[in-house]
């Protein structure tokens, strides 16, 4: 017999706006993604995949003001593996979701949920600052990307 639960998590949702154009933020990000190296004669790049592209054609689908929705993947294999070593649950979160939205109006908006939020749960304190290191990673590189002229 099966046994179910439901275990309440905290959602730490980030949303930046900016007055750049929609494909520019996405041919910056993935610029930035592809230029990522670590040291030590590695590479340990983030992977990015983009999916679920909603365009113009369907945006009557779309919340009112929103014309463009992509979804982003993105993944550091090697910030993953240490994360399930101590806590199996991360695959429900790694890899993350990067939501870039263009506004009607010309902007794009920038969501992104917090890993570390999101494990908070467990309480795990080796892999929360792990997670947390991982999110200032991502929110950093957004936020650069959000405030280019």
């Amino acid at each position: 017999m099966a046994i179910e639960y439901v275990l309440r998590t905290a959602l730490e949702r980030h949303i930046i706006s900016t007055r750049r154009h929609f494909t520019d933020v996405i041919r910056d990000i993935r610029a930035e993604i592809e230029a990522r190296e670590t040291t030590g004669g590695q590479v340990d790049r983030l992977a990015l995949a983009r999916c679920g592209e909603v365009g113009p054609d369907r945006a009557a689908v779309l919340a009112p003001g929103v014309s463009r929705l992509v979804r982003l993947v993105l993944d550091r294999p090697s910030t993953t593996a240490e994360l399930a070593r101590t806590l199996p649950d991360v695959g429900l979160y790694c890899p993350v979701s990067v939501l870039v939205q263009q506004i009607t109006d010309g902007g794009t908006r920038l969501s992104y949920d917090s890993v570390a939020g999101a494990i908070a749960v467990h309480r795990d304190e080796a892999a929360t600052a792990v997670a947390q290191s991982f999110d200032a990673e991502i929110l950093e590189l957004l936020r650069r990307v959000a405030d280019r002229d």
